[in-house]
């Protein structure tokens, strides 16, 4: 006999991240205000991952007309997606958000200060001239 891939359990619990106090219903695996999860499952609800590890929400996905949450364990790894309730929707918004904000932030500290792309980075800096003539 197999063992269930999902478990109904039903606690409640303060986000380790935001402080916010949520009211478990057997399906609740996020907090309802910052979206982080905890790594305690190797399959929901068994309570058996050892990892304890927090999860952060690192993508959103569309799918079978739900939204799933992308989460990935800060110390392990380990990726899961997660369903989203309705109600979590300005929470969701607020992720997208932050997840974009984060691109972007990447996206402008890599970005050289003196304004060259990287390709140009990658050229040799023309000096008007100069270089060619003290090379001949």
């Amino acid at each position: 006999m197999t063992a269930r891939r999902f478990q109904r359990t039903v606690e409640d619990f303060v986000c380790e991240r935001c402080g916010t106090l949520n009211t478990g219903d057997g399906y609740t695996n996020h907090c309802r205000e910052c979206l982080y999860s905890k790594h305690v499952d190797v399959h929901p609800g068994d309570r058996a991952a050892s990892c304890g590890g927090l999860m952060r929400p690192v993508d959103v996905l569309r799918g079978g007309g739900r939204w799933k949450l992308v989460h990935e364990c800060e110390r392990c790894g380990f990726r899961r997606a997660n369903r989203l309730r309705d109600e979590e929707t300005d929470a969701l918004i607020g992720t997208m958000r932050r997840l974009a904000d984060s691109a972007w932030e990447i996206a402008v500290d890599d970005r050289p200060l003196d304004g060259r792309t990287l390709d140009d980075r990658r050229r040799p800096a023309l000096d008007n001239g100069r270089a060619s003539k003290q090379a001949s």
